[in-house]
């Protein structure tokens, strides 16, 4: 028969913990002990020995005696599901414009090298005529948690500061 593992306390908070920063409950830093201590309804010498252990694992920074532990971005991004991230290209040939591509090529590559997922956009903003309502509806129905726009109209990119995702405006469009 096989022994059923016991979870501590200290590490049943430490989870909690874990997912409240994994969820973004809190950002930059934790709230300090005594309060974290009465949310929970747990001893102090708990909370601290759960921080211990998420300072342990990277996802908490130390600050200090009397300071608040700051969450480190490097554990907390590695908690984080990737993003799918979509380019809307302003032309659907990649060599339109050369230096355009290399932005884009660094930019695509960047986001790769972190985990993150970037695909192109069905149709560029050439092939939807630059109209916007045929642009928006594709943004909007497109998969993406967030956007990469390639010299986008002002209305285009007006309606993308509208919306709650996330919106790269690289370069504008200029007439003439």
């Amino acid at each position: 028969m096989h022994e059923i593992p016991r979870i501590s306390l200290p590490e049943r908070v430490a989870g909690h913990l874990r997912e409240g920063i994994h969820q973004g409950r809190w950002s930059a830093r934790m709230p300090g002990v005594p309060r974290l201590a009465a949310e929970l309804d747990v001893a102090q010498r708990t909370v601290r020995q759960a921080l211990g252990l998420l300072e342990a694992e990277g996802l908490l920074d130390g600050r200090g005696l009397g300071r608040s532990r700051g969450i480190s971005t490097a554990g907390a991004n590695a908690l984080r599901r990737p993003l799918r991230v979509a380019i809307l290209r302003h032309d659907a040939r990649l060599t339109d414009n050369p230096q355009t591509s290399l932005v884009l090529t660094e930019i695509m590559h960047s986001l790769e090298a972190a985990g993150h997922r970037v695909f192109f956009c069905k149709k560029s903003q050439i092939e939807l005529k630059h109209e916007v309502r045929p642009l928006t509806r594709q943004l909007a129905e497109c998969p993406a948690d967030a956007w990469v726009v390639e010299s986008g109209s002002r209305p285009l990119l007006e309606w993308c500061s509208s919306q709650p995702t996330p919106c790269l405006a690289l370069y504008g469009r200029a007439t003439h």
